[in-house]
């Protein structure tokens, strides 16, 4: 009998430290392909990451159970510290669809074009991998931080997560 994930009141500071460093690392390159292409475009890349983030903290964060503490990525902490205390009950109205996932896409496609845009002035062999690297480090990364690190440890998660739920989803149709 497969034994069920400890559930986490708050993750330990190396479980955030981890998914941060992952997902820093994947913006950073990303932003740094947008700084080849131009200072603008590179603000501009940071500008969108910063909105997505408040966006995340202002309409998820301060309705979830981690708000005010340490959550697998950090943001409940964060979030207590710019909103007020949401809902509870909103987290659990929210229902996702691929349509949601799109900012987050987004957030991949605009690097890989500042890519394609600078081996078409000019080829390098390190800009072809810095394009190909945030999507390689999004979809194999995401399944070891969501599937592994995250989501079986998180206590909303067992209450009700529309992430969870949507991913479930997705998962069982992979499946059959």
């Amino acid at each position: 009998m497969k034994k069920k994930p400890r559930v986490f009141e708050e993750y330990p500071l190396w479980i955030v430290l981890v998914i941060n460093a992952v997902t820093i690392l994947a913006y950073g390159i990303g932003a740094y392909l947008l700084f080849l292409l131009g200072a603008v475009w590179g603000i501009l890349y940071i500008a969108y990451l910063l909105f997505l983030e408040f966006r995340l903290y202002r309409e998820s964060c301060v309705s979830c159970y981690y708000y005010g503490k340490l959550c697998a990525f950090g943001k409940g902490k964060i979030a207590a510290r710019f909103f007020e205390v949401g809902d509870p009950n909103k987290f659990f109205e929210k229902e996702l669809s691929p349509s949601d996932m799109i900012p987050q896409f987004l957030a991949l496609i605009f690097p890989m074009a500042a890519g394609i845009i600078l081996l078409f002035r000019t080829f390098s062999w390190e800009i072809f991998v810095l394009m190909l690297l945030p999507p390689a480090i999004w979809f194999l990364g995401n399944p070891i931080i969501y599937g592994k690190l995250a989501c079986p440890h998180c206590k909303q998660g067992r209450i009700c997560c529309p992430a969870n739920d949507f991913f479930s989803k997705m998962q069982s149709r992979k499946k059959k």
